[in-house]
């Protein structure tokens, strides 16, 4: 996997960069703020992110194994998730310029036109 390292230090898989810029540009065109708040992921990275939730869900008072559950109704097991593959990010708002919901209504009607990209919103 050919990594580029964007502006904020996230990373994405080379084969995705050209779209992704396309469609910031485009979208920084039309007055959205945006930026990759999380890209490619290691293995270690995803685990932890995934740890960090399944304790989330013990301190909410789930037992373990309810607690593991609960945790992958929102972080994908180490191992398959999309972000390890570097073919997918998590596209936030600059509040700064524009509300989350304002861009987010913006990436559901354009992106899938012109940008071959997996996103995922994140609120």
């Amino acid at each position: 996997m050919d990594l580029i390292l964007l502006s904020n230090r996230e990373q994405v898989d080379s084969r995705m960069y050209p779209a992704l810029q396309e469609m910031f540009d485009d979208a920084r065109m039309e007055g959205y703020g945006l930026f990759v708040r999380d890209g490619y992921r290691t293995q270690e990275e995803q685990q932890e992110l995934f740890d960090e939730k399944v304790l989330d869900c013990r301190r909410d008072g789930n037992s373990k194994s309810e607690a593991k559950i609960n945790a992958m109704k929102w972080v994908a097991v180490p191992g398959a998730s999309e972000h390890q593959t570097g073919l997918a990010v998590d596209i936030n708002a600059d509040e700064n310029r524009n509300s989350s919901l304002e861009l987010y209504i913006w990436l559901s009607e354009n992106a899938y036109k012109k940008y071959l990209l997996a996103i995922k919103f994140i609120c």
